[in-house]
Order: structure tokens, then sequence, then C-alpha cells
């Protein structure tokens, strides 16, 4: 019977429809890389400079020591696995596509809700063939599901990466192929943040727990509020010190500060 179903998963919204042929087809969001990430470096530096700004950002490309010969030290940046497509088997469990059948995985556009992408897989038992077109190749690769058991009875399903052949819950699509995050030399978005980003990424999570202009939700206790109201403040507290902390440091210290302006001498 043909039908149309809305699905939430984490706050990302997404819907599914079934074909009346009995294949299913699944829509699913993408992550899309946000645009305007300058690279910023100081002319002869090794490191990079990351001024002074109250949003979040990631790390920019830099050049370790040794020159700008192949593998020659470490860089300094990694792709996110946040701005790379993926398929996560948690969520392929919780729509029984692990067993046998065939599907079709689409990303849409998160703005426009219109189709960006989409994957063929053929499910069999414990295994997943997924068939797709990049860069006009045609590419055909097969992955197999493993499980392990739950303390409490049941199993938990993982994908095998297809590269090194370890458990893990997500595959990442880059370079053409899909991989787990340590195959594709991929870090987490949260690891490059600095100060600012780490304040902001936890004012968030305060915030979605109290109303709007940090109201105190019904039923909520005085206690749990006054110390959500106290983190929030700790939060932008920590925020305007490294913001002010920084533009000293970029004007050339405090001591020079004092010198060009010297009615803060007192500080």
């Amino acid at each position: 019977m043909a039908g149309a179903f809305d699905f939430r998963f984490k706050d990302q919204a997404f819907s599914a429809r079934e074909k009346p042929s009995g294949s299913l087809s699944r829509l699913a969001p993408t992550f899309h890389p946000p645009t305007g990430q300058a690279v910023r470096l100081r002319t002869g530096a090794r490191k990079p400079v990351h001024l002074p700004i109250d949003f979040d950002f990631c790390g920019v490309p830099s050049m370790g020591t040794g020159g700008a010969r192949n593998w020659a030290g470490r860089p300094g940046w990694r792709p996110k696995a946040e701005h790379h497509r993926s398929l996560d088997v948690r969520r392929f469990a919780a729509e029984n596509m692990l067993r046998p059948g065939a599907w079709t995985w689409r990303w849409l556009d998160p703005a426009t809700e219109q189709e960006v992408a989409s994957i063929s897989i053929i499910g069999t038992v414990g295994r997943l063939t997924l068939s797709y077109t990049a860069d006009g190749e045609a590419i055909r690769t097969e992955v197999a599901i493993v499980k392990t058991a739950c303390g409490f009875g049941g199993a938990r399903p993982w994908f095998q990466c297809p590269r090194c052949g370890s458990r893990v819950a997500k595959l990442y699509l880059r370079a053409k192929r899909f991989a787990c995050r340590h195959c594709h030399r991929m870090s987490y978005a949260s690891q490059s943040n600095d100060i600012c980003g780490r304040t902001w990424g936890k004012q968030r999570k305060l915030e979605a727990r109290l109303e709007a202009n940090w109201q105190r939700p019904k039923h909520m206790h005085l206690k749990t509020y006054a110390r959500l109201l106290a983190a929030i403040l700790a939060c932008e507290q920590a925020r305007d010190d490294w913001l002010a902390g920084a533009m000293v440091r970029l004007m050339g210290g405090l001591d020079d500060l004092r010198k060009r302006f010297p009615d803060l001498a007192g500080v």
C-alpha cells in the first residue's frame, strides 16, 4: 500500500515514501560546509593566526616544519566529518533497511528540500551493496554488516569499513569512496573550535533548555533555572575575556597599548 510518512531524527527533518512496487525510497538530510571560511596566515609564520571573531569558525590549513614538499611536516587542518555526506547504520536499523531488499537513499538540501544526491542500496544477509555515480564514474561498493551482543540481550549492528575493516557507525563519502572517519583522516568540527566556538556550543545547549529570551519553562525548579542562567552568563563572560585578550595581543601587548592610550594607564 502506497503511503507517505514524515520522520524527525535528532532535530533533522526528513521523509520517507514507500512505492507501490514494494521498493522503498528514503529521503535524508545532508550537510554542506559553511561558506566564507577565510584563510588567515601571517607572512613567514608557521602557525595560523586566528583573528578575534565572535562566531564559530574552523581551523585553517598551515604547513608544518619541513618546507612545502609532500608529507613534509604535519598539516594543521583536516576535513570535517560534518561537512561530508554520510551513511549511519543506526538510522538504517531504525528504518529496517538492513534486511534484504532494494532502496534509494537521497540527500536533500536543507534550505530548499531539493534532492542533491542519491545512492542505490541493495541489501542481502549481512551485507549492503552501494551503487552510485561520482564525477561520471559508476562505482559499486560492498559494505559488510557485523553485530555485537548487547548486555541485556539483542545485538547492535555496525558497518565494517571497506578500507580498514574496523567496526564503525558511520561511513563518510570523500574522494568518491565510502570509508570510516579515520581512513579519510577526518576530524570533528568541535576539535578545531577555539574558546569562542566551545562557549557558543555550550551556550546553545543551555539555551535549548529554556524558553525564548531565557525565560523559565513551566514546572522548572528555580534552582535549576538559576544554575542555567549562571552557566550562560559564564559562557558570555569567558568569550568576552578571550576577545579582549586577543585584541590586546593583536595591538602589540598591554604595555604598548598603555603607551598609545594614556587613559588606560590605570588598567
